[in-house]
């Protein structure tokens, strides 16, 4: 019950995303990766590091929350805008087209929607690079489509296996260069060449 509240609460609050100015870099996370309370907000040890670490070298950073998200705004750190509001309109309208003409037409307007949806936010702020966690290929396409590069920043271990799909090489495979990242930062070595075999093919960079 607590989650549908949240869920209504969530929704109900106009998306801020339309506040973006211009950034350096933009930074893209949920609240999955908010494990920690810094300071009385939701903190992503990973990534808001990672930006503390930018603005110290003079470059301008902003972060958005990238999937449907409670931590936002003076909640988590970083003021993370919000995109709910958008993420549901799509969700229950691709549901809509599923239903009167299909699943693969659904999914198509579903995965237009959000690549529009992400052009949009990119062109608000413009930024030289996008920093997420598991960027989604809706983000990814609109990067690619703007030239944009967008990384995806490691946040767990990378395993050449099934239960790990965003990472597994029989999925990476399958999948078009433009609805994967640019790029993959990974922790080590080790991780790094888990992805490196399939690297040229798809023209993502692993560093």
């Amino acid at each position: 019950m607590n989650k549908i509240w949240g869920l209504i609460n969530a929704i109900s609050r106009t998306d801020t995303w339309q506040s973006l100015t211009y950034c350096d870099v933009l930074l893209a996370c949920g609240d999955a990766d908010r494990g920690y309370c810094y300071k009385g907000k939701r903190y992503a040890q990973m990534i808001d590091s990672l930006g503390d670490l930018l603005k110290q070298n003079d470059l301008s950073v902003h972060s958005v929350s990238h999937r449907l998200s409670f931590c936002t705004g003076e909640k988590a750190y970083g003021t993370p805008v919000s995109v709910n509001r958008e993420l549901v309109r799509i969700a229950m309208c691709a549901r809509m087209v599923s239903l009167v003409k299909g699943r693969i037409a659904g999914s198509y307007w579903r995965e237009t929607k959000l690549k529009q949806l992400w052009k949009n936010i990119l062109s608000r702020c413009t930024p030289k690079a996008v920093i997420s966690i598991q960027p989604d290929v809706g983000l990814c396409n609109a990067g690619h489509d703007l030239g944009i590069p967008i990384f995806d920043l490691q946040h767990g271990l990378i395993s050449d296996t099934e239960d790990n799909p965003y990472y597994w090489s029989d999925n990476l495979q399958k999948q078009e260069s433009t609805d994967l990242p640019h790029g993959f930062l990974c922790w080590d070595k080790s991780s790094a060449e888990k992805l490196l075999p399939i690297t040229q093919k798809k023209k993502f960079t692993v560093r």
